[in-house]
């Protein structure tokens, strides 16, 4: 967006549904643009998590992992070559509880009624967090050289000391109230989640993650 303001920019990328649903601006007189007014929503409403994000930039950094580790076992005998092997985790911070309980229909659905089931559920399917986070973790998942133990033997030590090369903290279930949209950032939801943090801080997955993180993994 040219000759945009910061604070016409910060506008831009703070739409919110109902109070400021889409962004109206009008682009430059150029070789590729003629000038036509572009309108744009937020970003929320095909990925609320923004993992999408993570998933779009995955390939350039788990190309550079890769060189990375490339180099660290090539020169693995080098002093003063960095020797540490690099495996991405995927963490994903949820301000609220990820239990969902649900119930499952086993009915076989009308044959009439199948492709109208399947082409509305096939949607919200792949555009759930845990999709993304599925996503992600495959797109970070190659970062070892084809046929290499060593490296081989490090995201299996991971993966095995965590259950998967992603995590997601969240807040325990318990009785509260859930913040609804807008409010993620509310005084409610942050006290939660930091009493989140302090309680789980050496149990559960971020128990896990801490002890990965500080070599106390053995």
């Amino acid at each position: 967006m040219p000759d945009q303001s910061w604070a016409s920019a910060a506008l831009v990328s703070a739409r919110f549904p109902w109070i400021t649903p889409t962004a109206q601006f009008r682009g430059p007189h150029n070789d590729t643009c003629s000038g036509e007014t572009f309108q744009l929503g937020d970003g929320g409403y095909s990925d609320p998590s923004g993992i999408a994000t993570l998933v779009e930039i995955a390939p350039p950094l788990a190309s550079r992992v890769l060189q990375h580790n490339i180099a660290v076992l090539a020169n693995a005998a080098d002093n003063e070559v960095p020797n540490t092997l690099i495996i991405p985790i995927v963490v994903h911070l949820d301000d609220s509880p990820v239990a969902e309980f649900t119930t499952l229909d086993s009915r076989p659905t009308s044959e009439v009624l199948a492709p109208l089931v399947l082409l509305q559920g096939a949607g919200t399917v792949q555009n759930t967090t845990t999709t993304w986070m599925n996503r992600a973790a495959y797109s970070y998942g190659v970062t070892c050289p084809t046929g290499i133990a060593q490296c081989d033997a490090a995201v299996e030590h991971v993966v095995g000391f965590l259950g998967a090369n992603m995590v997601t903290i969240a807040p325990d279930t318990r009785p509260t109230l859930r913040s609804p949209l807008g409010w993620t950032l509310s005084e409610l939801s942050r006290s939660s989640t930091r009493a989140a943090l302090h309680e789980n801080a050496d149990s559960g997955t971020l128990g896990s993650l801490k002890a990965l993180l500080d070599g106390e993994d053995d």
